[in-house]
This record gives C-alpha cells, structure tokens and sequence, in this order.
C-alpha cells in the first residue's frame, strides 16, 4: 500500500510541477523513472534515465552537473529499488561544466540535447561492454556502434578513421575547436554537425565524402577555407550559411551540380560575401562552374594545376603570397613532408 501512495504521489508532482522532476537523487546524480520496479516480485530492477536538476532551460539554471561525472550501470533508492541506468534523459548535461564522462554498458539512449554545449569536457569513456555506444581509439567522443556514426563531439574529440559518418547536431556548438581532421572513411556529414563552431578556421573535407547536410557548417563565423572533394554528390541547403569570413574554397568536384541559387548566403546573412572569395575548380572546368546554379555566385573562380604532384626540395622565396594547408585544413608556414594545399594546388611533398 505504501508503495501504491509513493507511486500516486509522484504522479501528482510530475503532472502539477511547472518542471520536470527527477524521482530520486544517488551520490549528486538525479535519475527519472522509465520502469518503475514490480515492488511485489522479488529481485525485480527497474530502469532510469539520468535527469536534470531545476528548469528545462540550462540558460536559466540555479544548479549545475560539473566536475568528474561516473554514471553507474545501477542504482538503489531509498526504498531499497534496484534500477539500471538505461539513458541520459533530455538536456540533462546541456551546458553543464563537466570535466570528465563516464557511460556504463547499460546506457542504451541519449536524449535530445542531453550531452550539448558540454564545453570543459577533457575525456570521455564508454564502458567497453555497452552494445550500443563506444568511444574507440580514445577518441573522446561518442559513437554508434552498429552504424559507425559519431553521434557526440567534443572539444576534446578526435574521428576514428573506422567512424563512416558524422550524426545530426554531433559537433554543434563546440566553441573552443579551431580544426578537425575528417578521416576518409567519412562518407556523410549530418544536418548541423559542426554548425556553430565559431573557433573553427579550415575544413578540409575527406576524399569519400558525398554527402554534406543541410545546415552543417552553418554560423562557423570564422570559417575562411573549405576544401571539397570529388566525391561528393550532395550539398544541402545553408551548408555554409552565415559563414562571413570565407575567403577561400577549393571544388575537386568534375562535374558540379546545380546548387540552390541562395546556397551561399543564408536568408538569415543575405550579404553577398561570397562575391569577394575565390573559388578554385579543377582545369578546364570554369565554364561548367560558371553555368551551375549556386555556384557561379562566386566572382572570382580560378582553374587549379592538374593532378597531385611529387616535389623535392620546394623552397618558397619570402614575402611571397604562397597559401599552404595541411589535409585538415590548417594553415602552415612552409612545405612540410605529405600530402599539401598550395595555393590550390593539391601537392606530395616528399
């Protein structure tokens, strides 16, 4: 009977509480009820989501997660109710100051926003039995095992060269990340998976990749150069949308297809920026640039060297304007040994 009134109680608390309250609290974590345990069957174990603290808003938030964060695999209230821990619920890590994440194998599902704006974390671990999430290689972020989609990034994270494709919102507003490496197993970047990284500079994106979201580089307002391989086949709407600072984009793309005539510039930043960069396609390839929707927004589009060139010895005179990117996309001061970006020109310097 008393557990028939806690159970009616609660219920009464949910429905009449202006937010969301969690059932019960173990070691400074909050949990909500998903299953409630069969109180009349022994050795019954009940499932919980781990839950905020306060106001749906983080913005809005008294009290915070931060620190070192372990989420156990169970846990036991003060009744004495065994439950596993099953999923982190929505938002319930949204903004919070936490330095490190640890998942245990029965996590099973992430809420909507449950991990965003986790900006301080350093180290991010999955138990290495969960069947559904993994973070291998120490990559510090969070992947779906049985599809290869890294679903949560971090400023910390790295792309394990095995991960084949970058999940909805996965990077979304990362702040303090200036440059990615994007192996070449990544064949897709999902709607808004680096949108509002606003440290972000350089992209060089991998040579598998087809499909760019809708959305994913959306509001990386210190983006200034995008390289774009051959193989890709789709661009979604606002990919590179209030992106202001572009000042350089490098298409391998053959043949380019018609892109939406407002692709580059966001209806929310109509300002024709994009007049001012310069576009370099491959050799002999102007025209078909010059007459693809979307693309002839650029004014200014150069024909690239043909071919990836083997140099001994490149020397570059001072004062020169020579332009040298690594593969991901990160400016440097001289030709370096592997694979370069100079001035256009994709280049083995060995």
């Amino acid at each position: 009977m008393k557990d028939l009134q806690k159970c009616f109680l609660i219920a009464l608390l949910i429905v009449f509480s202006p937010y969301p309250l969690w059932a019960f609290e173990v070691d400074g974590i909050c949990y909500n009820i998903i299953k409630p345990c069969k109180w009349n069957v022994e050795g019954s174990i009940g499932e919980v989501e781990v839950s905020f603290n306060g106001d749906t808003d983080p913005y809005w938030r008294d009290w915070f997660y931060e620190g070192d964060i372990v989420i156990p695999d169970y846990v036991v209230d003060e009744g004495g109710y065994k439950y596993a821990v099953v999923a982190i619920g929505d938002q319930a890590f949204h903004g919070c100051p936490i330095t490190s994440l640890f998942i245990p194998h029965t996590l099973r599902s992430i809420g909507e926003e449950g991990l965003l704006e986790c900006q301080e974390l350093v180290s991010v671990k999955v138990d290495e039995n969960n069947p559904v999430f993994d973070s291998r290689d120490d990559c510090n972020a969070i992947i779906e095992t049985a599809t290869n989609t890294l679903v949560y990034g971090f400023n910390c994270s790295s792309i394990p060269s095995t991960v084949t494709e970058i999940g909805r919102n996965a990077f979304l507003y990362m702040s303090k990340m200036t440059s990615i490496e994007i192996p070449n197993s990544v064949k897709a970047i999902g709607y808004g998976a680096f949108s509002s990284c606003v440290s972000l500079q350089s992209v060089v994106l991998p040579d598998m990749l087809e499909t760019i979201g809708d959305e994913a580089f959306f509001g990386c307002i210190n983006l200034t150069t995008i390289t774009i391989p051959q193989s890709v086949k789709n661009i979604g709407e606002d990919a590179f949308g209030l992106c202001p600072c572009i000042s350089t984009v490098y298409s391998f793309i053959a043949d380019p297809f018609d892109l939406q005539d407002d692709f580059w510039n966001s209806t929310i930043d109509p300002n024709p920026h994009w007049e001012d960069a310069v576009l370099y396609v491959p050799k002999n390839t102007k025209q078909l640039y010059l007459n693809a929707s979307g693309w002839n927004a650029f004014h200014h589009i150069v024909e690239m060297e043909e071919g990836t060139t083997g140099i001994d010895d490149m020397e570059l005179q001072p004062n020169t304007d020579e332009y040298i990117y690594n593969i991901s996309g990160q400016r440097l001061q001289e030709a370096t040994k592997g694979i370069r970006i100079i001035n256009g020109r994709k280049v083995l310097v060995k």
